[in-house]
């Protein structure tokens, strides 16, 4: 099971089953994290009131795809559960993400830590 916490081997990102590179890569989590504040879902609104906004559109390959993370199906993108676990993925990763921590999105979404 990939862990984001471990800053050594890379975690590979799929979408569609498609690999796009790896997590904590700034492009990578600047598209994942656009696909996610365009859903208008509740982790959207969520990002948006904590202060995090995307600065540009999806590329199409990101839009609404199942996402894995190495061999951990985390699910569909625009999905609560998977946008949750994709933005705590990212902030565990990077040890945050802006103002917020992986500890503040599992609080606002629990079940979002598979860890």
């Amino acid at each position: 099971m990939p862990d984001p916490f471990d800053p050594g081997p890379p975690i590979v990102v799929f979408v569609d089953g498609r690999p796009v590179g790896d997590l904590g890569a700034r492009g990578v989590d600047a598209q994942l994290l656009s696909v996610i504040v365009h859903s208008q879902s509740e982790v959207a609104e969520w990002l948006a009131s904590c202060g995090v906004v995307a600065e540009a559109a999806p590329e199409p390959r990101f839009v609404h795809g199942d996402v894995s993370l190495d061999e951990l199906t985390i699910g569909q993108l625009g999905q609560r559960d998977a946008d949750a676990r994709m933005v705590w993925a990212i902030a565990a990763r990077e040890g945050q993400l802006g103002p917020l921590t992986h500890e503040q999105v599992e609080a606002a979404f629990p079940g979002s830590a598979w860890i």
